[in-house]
This record gives C-alpha cells, sequence and structure tokens, in this order.
C-alpha cells in the first residue's frame, strides 16, 4: 500500500498461468498413460 496524501493506493499485478496448468494436467495424464502402458504391457487395453 502506497500513501499519497490523504489517499492510500493500492500497487498489485497479476499472472495468467492458464496455459501452465493446462501443460501440466495434460503432462500428467501422459504420464499416467505411460505408466498403465508399462503395468499392462499391452497399449490397446490403456485405453
Amino acid at each position: 500500500m502506497v500513501q499519497s496524501g490523504d489517499d492510500h493506493l493500492f500497487v498489485g499485478s497479476f499472472l495468467d498461468v492458464t496455459e501452465e496448468v493446462m501443460a501440466q494436467r495434460k503432462l500428467a495424464m501422459i504420464r499416467e498413460l505411460g505408466r498403465k502402458a508399462i503395468l499392462l504391457r499391452d497399449i490397446r487395453r490403456v485405453a
């Protein structure tokens, strides 16, 4: 907070992390599919 005379001003910033979150979710799904494929040893049964 910054005070200028009788006024109080708030300074902030925003960062949109939507793309990063979506990429992390996709990567998690890829890892899970890979784990299932390794455990099943048959890619036809993964999905």
